[in-house]
């Protein structure tokens, strides 16, 4: 039998609090069902409560044991005390006695009585105890909250448009749940009294490494993760097939990797040839060619040729090794296309915009200039910045002009390598364009100083940081130096038609020839009258300095999700929620369901609701997903239970 002094959960984590309060409610009285399922799947998920509501369990039942069998009296025992008192009676005078001193008469009475006394005393206070098994309800407030917090109103949730959110949680075996919530009430304020997210998982999945961005395909089948170099795996990106719901855990991954296509031998070209008319599910070849490994596409680079110590799992697709993403991988609107910014892991040159179609064994460099950087997509156009080097640099610009009937696996002569970028020591300016990636047709925007633009999905509105940009302190990369991020009103939808003498990235297949002309030089000519970008109206949201931010529209257009990052050695950035009028392109500043609070980066925003991951520590907790739901204007917050290595599907 345990004692009742059990160790008690943090003060902060209401949530364990509750869920004792409901289960030794529940050994009394009935709870509301709301509460017993919230009980339920609490225990699920924690497997400390779940033990200390075993051991509560066992407890009870060894109490009840001793109640319902009371010990028996021997069958003798009155025939025995009766003999007993008869031979007292007849001892003789009771002069005797009361010459004894009250102690000795005590030790003179016989050992039979008194062990008979004893049983009878017994019998009675078990017979006693046996008559209150029917112990009056205490008074219920309809749902606990914490022990000692029953009398608390508990506040009514506010019902929204039903939204799902799916994000990545670790668990103990060194795998990932795949966890699921639906989202269709929440509570009004941010009161401890609300439950936790109701939410499932899915499945578990086995990356082959740790993930640090994870981003869902539009149909929701697959997932595209992107991983971290540790323990000698290099850093990677893998496509994996969202598994079906299931109880089982799946097949341990096999010791031979996905099908990918790794060189054997360094990749001796800036960037692989692309060809922008044809498929390019047929680009990558069985042969070690640079179209198959997306390292670096400046110079060779240390790139493994055998797998690290965990295997890419069966149901995974390994599409780059050997890089760092530098910002998100996401998926165009049509879900054809994966797009991400990518530098070599040894930081020997800067990042470059890569490209992988679904169904292609890797993602191909399309640019060379090693200071190019996706931003985002505008329906299933490439919006990406690149920044212009007061020093004449390398070719940025896509080749829609590469030969289409050349083999789209020849690697490039080893003459063609463009010279790396210059080393980067101030400050630079930006400039942003539109890809397009079937044919690589590239349109710069007329607005100057544009980095990083993100479109709202009507195309009515723009968010960019306008201004200069600087490196990095470990020079590896570029981010926002003077200026700010602005919201502005979008000019142009559709990308001109590009000439057919368009800039090319890749180099030529001809050794010897001059790189060809980047599209921030004028090579690539809109039709007169023409204006593709910001329209110039500016809305200042935030001041620099800062040295990363992220944006992201709802798919209304109305809500704006906006982290900033101020300094490079913070652990974690600030995430506000702000309402917008597409047809005016300003503001609300009066409304303010979020006003900034701390999130990793990596937020989801989707229609009536926005979900981040909390930084661990907070309030003496581990991180988990906050949620704030809204609609006609009403906005609630809901949050997971604490847990660690958090990561919300984009």
């Amino acid at each position: 039998m345990t004692l009742p002094f059990r160790r008690r959960h943090h003060a902060a984590e209401a949530s364990h609090d509750r869920a004792r309060s409901l289960w030794t409610t529940a050994m009394l009285d009935p709870v509301e069902p709301a509460d017993e399922a919230w009980l339920e799947r609490h225990l699920a998920a924690c497997r400390e409560c779940q033990l200390d509501h075993e051991r509560y369990l066992a407890d009870r039942d060894l109490l009840r044991s001793l109640r319902g069998a009371a010990p028996q009296p021997p069958r003798d025992l009155w025939a025995r005390t009766a003999a007993a008192i008869e031979r007292e009676a007849a001892r003789g005078p009771r002069s005797l006695l009361a010459d004894l001193p009250a102690a000795a008469r005590f030790r003179r009475l016989p050992v039979g009585a008194v062990s008979g006394l004893l049983v009878v005393l017994v019998v009675v206070g078990a017979a006693l105890v046996s008559r209150q098994t029917v112990i009056p309800p205490l008074p219920s407030a309809g749902s606990f909250d914490t022990a000692g917090r029953s009398d608390e109103p508990v506040p009514t949730p506010l019902l929204v448009t039903p939204a799902q959110v799916r994000w990545l949680r670790a668990a103990l075996d060194g795998s990932y749940e795949l966890v699921v919530a639906d989202v269709d009430q929440v509570c009004p304020d941010e009161r401890s009294g609300c439950p936790d997210l109701e939410q499932s998982v899915q499945a578990p999945i086995k990356f082959g490494g740790r993930p640090i961005g994870v981003t869902l395909s539009p149909e929701g089948d697959e997932i595209a993760v992107i991983s971290a170099a540790e323990s000698g795996q290099p850093a990677k990106i893998i496509v994996v097939t969202v598994p079906e719901p299931t109880s089982e855990a799946p097949p341990e991954p096999s010791a031979v990797a996905s099908p990918t296509i790794a060189p054997t031998t360094p990749p001796a070209t800036d960037a692989p040839t692309f060809e922008p008319t044809g498929t390019p599910a047929e680009t990558p070849s069985a042969a070690p060619t640079p179209a198959a490994s997306p390292p670096s596409s400046a110079t060779p680079t240390t790139v493994p040729t055998e797998p690290g110590p965990q295997p890419t799992p069966e149901n995974a697709r390994e599409i780059a090794s050997g890089v760092e993403v530098v910002g998100d991988a996401l998926y165009s609107a049509n879900g054809q296309w994966l797009a991400f910014s990518a530098r070599p892991s040894d930081g020997s040159t800067g990042p470059d915009l890569y490209l992988w179609r679904a169904g292609t064994d890797a993602a191909v460099a399309v640019t060379t200039d090693h200071r190019t950087y996706f931003s985002s997509w505008l329906g299933n156009q490439i919006l990406a910045s690149r920044v212009e080097l007061p020093s004449p640099g390398a070719d940025p610009s896509p080749d829609p002009g590469a030969d289409s009937s050349a083999d789209p696996s020849a690697a490039p002569t080893p003459d063609t390598i463009d010279e790396p970028s210059p080393a980067p020591t101030a400050e630079a300016r930006p400039m942003s364009f539109l890809l397009d990636p079937e044919t690589l047709q590239v349109s710069d925007l007329a607005e100057p100083d544009v980095w990083l633009p993100v479109v709202d999905p009507s195309g009515t509105l723009v968010v960019y940081w306008s201004g200069t940009v600087n490196p990095s302190a470990d020079g590896l990369n570029w981010q926002p130096a003077v200026g700010r991020v602005v919201l502005d009103r979008w000019s142009g939808t559709e990308v001109p038609p590009a000439e057919s003498g368009a800039p090319s990235v890749a180099p030529t297949e001809t050794a010897g020839d001059e790189p060809a002309e980047s599209a921030g030089e004028g090579s690539t000519e809109t039709e007169p009258g023409s204006s593709v970008g910001p329209a110039g109206d500016a809305v200042v949201l935030v001041e620099g300095p800062i040295v990363a931010f992220d944006a992201r529209f709802d798919p209304e257009g109305r809500y704006l999700g906006l982290w900033t990052l101020d300094a490079a050695d913070e652990e974690h950035g600030r995430l506000q929620l702000l309402v917008v009028d597409p047809e005016t392109g300003t503001v609300d500043r009066e409304a303010e369901p979020l006003k900034g609070v701390p999130a990793l980066r990596g937020f989801s925003i989707k229609e009536g609701r926005l979900a981040w991951v909390t930084p661990p520590g907070q309030d003496g907790n581990q991180s988990s997903v906050q949620v704030l739901a809204w609609k006609d204007h009403q906005f609630g917050h809901v949050q997971t239970i604490p847990a660690r290595e958090l990561l919300v599907l984009r």
